[in-house]
């Protein structure tokens, strides 16, 4: 039965492609369906020669109406149409918002994953150029991207060479990223964007524009570039989707026969204006095929520079293309042809684009769609390009080129290596001739290019659009990891765990999951139907539930930088300094979300539980506000703003059972002991710290329990005035280092009330078991207090810390102790 079906699989894919009148149609007699005989079978004929595009009388008619006249269709060869003018107009008057509005694909070759295999191909090549001596680290080394287009890539680029360059050792390199495009809106873009800023201003990276296909002496010429590029090392190059958009040639071989496509746009009306409904949908292509004698006088109307080439090119089509379409790329051969007058010294050249890279697999293509709109690009043909590369080769006899190109899927991306370089020193030192091999370059094609590709992820990554919800959380970090922490991966997967929420056991995995791909996102103002800065607002969302307080500050921060201020973003970037002690950008925010919307009731409401919390804060007599927090550590009154984060990091019972607290189980538990806190902190018998770090907020809390009476002493030179110190680091981030800084920032509290006259010592005590806490006590200062309460595992051993000069008794610090519950 399989093998039925797999005939007529094969059988409906000829059909359609050989475009046959008939099908063969299925049948519930199986016998009748079953009568073909020997007779009836037919020899198969040669393929016919190609065919005009039809065009229906009413189209071809010259007048339509009387108010209506269509204009003659203008066929003329496929590279010299106005369509590739047209496209570069596009491109340079709209520039960024090409990329903004998503018009054209740019995702795969922006994604980290492409990032990282460039960056581990570029690193290998400086490694074993360095070995060969074919570059020297003495001189400026230059890697230039064409077509940048919005900089992302560049951006993305630069972020992970100079993790590489640190890897390796390459950090005194004088290395310059030279990004380039067409549209000088792009190019502006570009060099104004707020993450290349400290790569222009230390020369590491250089924004310029450029034209590809220029000509010597036009404004976007090589000699403009050339000065830029001027350097006695190789030149590192990267042309991403580049090719595909560069003009081409159209081509037919039909056994032995050559035939020049021409091709014409659409039919214009005359007098009549194109509604602006109308103007990013398709227009017509249509082709009219011209039969030479031969391919000479087609080579003439080419550029001079690709003569030789393209007519070897086509002498070899001509021996192994039976009945086929070709594209010639005309305009990548140009491109390439000016890279190498560029770069004496030699060349890498790195890109990714589709199209087919197998002569004899491109029948199975046809060439331009029959349709047209203005960012308009074509299959590249790179049978032809690796030809270009031969020749040059041959051409040079003291050349050698290197070239790894893999095309994993039929109709995939294309991801092309192409190494060119001069023996000429290699022949002056007879025991240097392995060391051209660039081992090194060769092992990481294996690995980024040959054995798996970006675009290799980019299939798993499409399989996973109606996956999402079936996947558990740790499955989502493994494809998390497998993409590189590609920011577009996690788009997919923010809905379902904000709407789930967040798993408790691997908050700090996710946390550092998260900063990986907002280290990987590069902003650049995009727009859709929808809400143009929903990542950001999401992830910073997201950030919030995992408690990554720093991450969600800059996504809030970083959307209102791109599509400036609303409620939504001042609302959240005011939770966020709230639950970081930043008061002073709390009280700012708020007030912005509340000039937008004052009547917002959620907004009001947080704008009232902030004025409530630094109202406390102000009240309280053991704590000293600072004017604003600028470590990354502080201590601040505990509020309500910090329960769920309290019940969070307090959910290990040991925390505790260690620091002789209560049992807190729930989170409103957490709520009812922290309000009893606060209560008893305005009466100064209790003042409870909650310990924030900016990036992850609460990580633990100290407290200092007072001498009752110490707001009214009778007489502040008999009475000793002591606080009994305790303190916990929560489940999340113990043995990080916290405690110490904790306790310090506490016994900084306690020293400004000293300082009052308002205490004299602190106090604390520790399970004789726990190592960890009486060691940190010895090392800060504390003194054994000849005092031990309890048998056995309760055994409890006390410590003091004096504030002031004023003598200390034991026996009034005994007294203090039997006053601590």
């Amino acid at each position: 039965m399989r093998k039925s079906n797999n005939k007529q699989a094969l059988a409906a894919y000829f059909q359609q492609k050989n475009q046959a009148k008939t099908s063969i149609k299925p049948t519930e007699n199986k016998k009748k369906a079953n009568t073909i005989t020997f007779e009836s079978l037919h020899i198969s004929p040669l393929f016919e020669p190609p065919n005009d595009t039809q065009i229906s009388d009413a189209q071809a008619s010259d007048e339509k109406s009387s108010n209506e006249k269509r204009e003659p269709l203008n066929f003329i060869p496929l590279a010299k149409s106005p369509l590739w003018q047209k496209q570069r107009e596009c491109y340079q008057q709209q520039g960024i918002e090409v990329w903004q509005q998503n018009k054209v694909p740019h995702q795969i070759t922006n994604s980290p994953s492409m990032v990282n295999a460039y960056a581990k191909l570029i690193i290998r090549y400086l490694l074993d150029g360095l070995h060969n001596s074919v570059i020297d680290e003495q001189q400026p080394i230059r890697l230039l991207e064409l077509g940048a287009g919005s900089g992302r890539f560049a951006i993305q680029m630069l972020k992970q060479l100079d993790i590489l360059f640190e890897e390796y050792g390459l950090t005194d390199l004088d290395f310059c990223y030279v990004i380039s495009d067409l549209s000088e809106k792009s190019c502006q873009f570009i060099a104004e964007h707020p993450y290349l800023q400290s790569y222009l201003q230390t020369g590491r990276a250089q924004v310029l524009q450029y034209d590809v296909l220029a000509s010597e002496g036009d404004a976007l010429s090589n000699n403009d570039l050339a000065s830029t590029l001027n350097c006695n090392n190789p030149l590192l190059v990267i042309a991403n989707y580049l090719f595909s958009s560069l003009p081409q040639e159209l081509v037919y071989f039909h056994y032995g026969e050559f035939y020049q496509g021409e091709i014409a746009v659409g039919i214009n009306v005359v007098g009549v204006t194109q509604d602006k409904d109308e103007e990013n949908k398709s227009e017509p292509l249509y082709y009219r095929w011209k039969k030479q004698p031969d391919f000479t006088q087609w080579l003439k109307s080419q550029p001079d520079q690709l003569t030789e080439v393209l007519k070897t090119y086509l002498t070899q089509c001509l021996s192994q293309c039976y009945s086929q379409e070709l594209l010639i790329p005309t305009g990548a051969l140009t491109c390439l042809t000016n890279l190498k007058q560029l770069a004496p010294q030699g060349l890498m050249f790195l890109c990714a684009d589709f199209g087919q890279q197998d002569l004899i697999k491109q029948q199975y293509f046809t060439g331009p769609e029959r349709k047209y709109n203005d960012y308009f690009s074509l299959p590249v043909n790179f049978d032809c390009i690796y030809h270009w590369l031969g020749v040059q080769a041959l051409a040079e006899p003291q050349q050698q080129t290197i070239q790894c190109s893999v095309q994993h899927q039929t109709e995939g991306l294309i991801l092309n290596l192409t190494i060119l370089h001069s023996n000429k020193k290699i022949k002056e030192d007879k025991n240097s001739s392995q060391s051209y091999n660039y081992l090194l370059t060769k092992e990481a094609c294996e690995q980024v290019l040959l054995a798996y590709n970006p675009d290799n992820f980019f299939q798993i990554k499409q399989s996973l659009h109606g996956a999402t919800k079936v996947l558990t959380e740790t499955q989502q970090l493994a494809y998390l990891r497998l993409s590189y922490y590609d920011p577009s991966v996690l788009a997919l997967f923010i809905p379902e765990l904000l709407a789930k929420g967040v798993p408790i056991n691997d908050s700090r995995e996710w946390c550092m999951c998260l900063t990986k791909v907002w280290h990987n996102y590069v902003p650049i103002g995009e727009q859709d139907n929808t809400n143009s800065n929903d990542f950001l607002f999401q992830l910073g969302l997201l950030a919030i539930d995992f408690n990554h307080w720093a991450l969600a500050q800059s996504c809030f921060i970083t959307g209102m930088h791109w599509y400036g201020e609303s409620i939504a973003l001042l609302h959240n970037l005011a939770l966020v300094a709230h639950n970081t002690a930043q008061a002073e950008l709390a009280k700012l925010s708020i007030q912005g979300a509340l000039q937008i919307s004052p009547e917002e009731q959620q907004t009001v409401s947080l704008a009232q539980e902030i004025n409530e919390y630094q109202n406390y804060c102000q009240q309280v007599i053991w704590y000293q506000q600072p004017d604003e927090f600028f470590q990354q550590l502080s201590i601040v009154p505990i509020g309500n703003q910090h329960i769920n984060e309290f019940y969070l990091q307090y959910r290990d019972p040991q925390i505790a059972a260690l620091s002789r607290s209560y049992q807190l189980t729930s989170v409103e538990a957490c709520e009812a002991a922290i309000k009893y806190w606060q209560q008893k902190g305005l009466k100064g018998e209790y003042g409870y710290f909650a310990v924030i770090d900016k990036t992850i907020g609460l990580i633990g809390c100290t407290t200092l329990k007072f001498d009752l009476g110490i707001s009214n002493v009778i007489n502040q030179y008999q009475t000793l005035k002591t606080a009994y110190l305790s303190f916990w680091i929560g489940t999340d981030y113990q043995g990080l280092g916290f405690a110490q800084p904790a306790i310090t920032l506490c016994i900084d509290q306690a020293k400004i009330m000293a300082d009052r006259g308002e205490l004299d010592v602190l106090l604390t005590s520790v399970w004789h078991h726990n190592h960890r806490s009486i060691y940190l006590l010895k090392k800060m200062g504390f003194k054994t207090l000849n005092l031990v309460k309890g048998n056995g595992v309760e055994c409890e051993i006390f410590y003091y810390l004096p504030l002031t000069m004023r003598d200390i008794s034991v026996e009034q610090l005994r007294r203090s102790v039997d006053k601590v519950d």
